[in-house]
């Protein structure tokens, strides 16, 4: 039986990107997807291109809020899915299938089954293929867009609010750690992402100093992190 898929879209006056995030998930050819959307109180116009796709969304909401992951706590606690995919504003689905690709990988085996991310920066777009999960001990194998995590545990860990740039690396971090070979990667394109405009990407050195801390920072980890950006600039070359 294929598992119900809750997406969550948390948004701040976003009104030049939302609506391509709303008919991302909208066009989803995967019958069984709970949409959920939190709004932090936009002024901007956000909330009447909503309104605009409100019979396409199971719940919606908009109040002011504390941060972004306040806002994904808040959806996470709307969900009623058996797992569970953040797809903010600006974010999008690679393609209409996507949903329905990987949701054979779905199984009860795992906690976390994630893909590849579409990058797009100002240089050009391209699919990274994920780390395998063992890099999960590092950093964010790829984009947390594109995740999919057990519900029930997503909601067990929830997003630490006081980490406001890697909340999201602590989720994943404390799942993969917890609930050991429970994470799988598929080589599957799950999202797109806008490198140029996204949180972690805005604030890199803050991202990397809370990623540290969730860690508990040692000398091995450096170091791996040092050979991971030698190999990356090269790479580049």
């Amino acid at each position: 039986m294929s598992p119900k898929i809750s997406v969550i879209t948390v948004c701040y006056n976003a009104v030049s990107t939302i609506e391509t995030t709303l008919l991302s998930v909208i066009a989803q050819s995967y019958a069984d997807v709970e949409y959920i959307v939190i709004d932090g109180a936009s002024t901007d116009g956000t909330t009447d291109i909503i309104k605009k796709h409100a019979e396409h969304i199971n719940f919606w909401c908009s109040e002011p809020d504390y941060g972004i992951f306040d806002a994904m706590n808040k959806g996470l606690q709307k969900a009623t899915g058996e797992w569970v995919v953040f797809m903010n504003a600006g974010d999008s689905f690679y393609s209409q299938e996507t949903i329905s690709e990987i949701s054979g990988e779905l199984s009860n085996e795992w906690t976390m089954v994630y893909g590849d991310t579409q990058y797009i920066r100002s240089t050009g777009t391209e699919i990274e293929q994920a780390f395998e999960p063992r890099y999960i001990l590092r950093n964010m194998p790829t984009s947390h867009q594109s995740f999919f995590i057990k519900t029930a545990i997503a909601k067990e860990i929830g997003f630490d609010t006081r980490y406001r740039y890697a909340a999201d690396y602590n989720m994943v971090y404390q799942i993969y750690t917890k609930y050991s070979g429970k994470t799988k990667h598929v080589t599957i394109p799950v999202s797109s992402y806008e490198a140029i405009t996204g949180l972690s990407m805005q604030h890199e050195n803050e991202v990397y100093k809370e990623t540290l801390d969730i860690r508990n920072f040692s000398l091995h980890v450096l170091y791996g992190y040092v050979r991971y950006y030698i190999k990356k600039m090269i790479g580049r070359r």
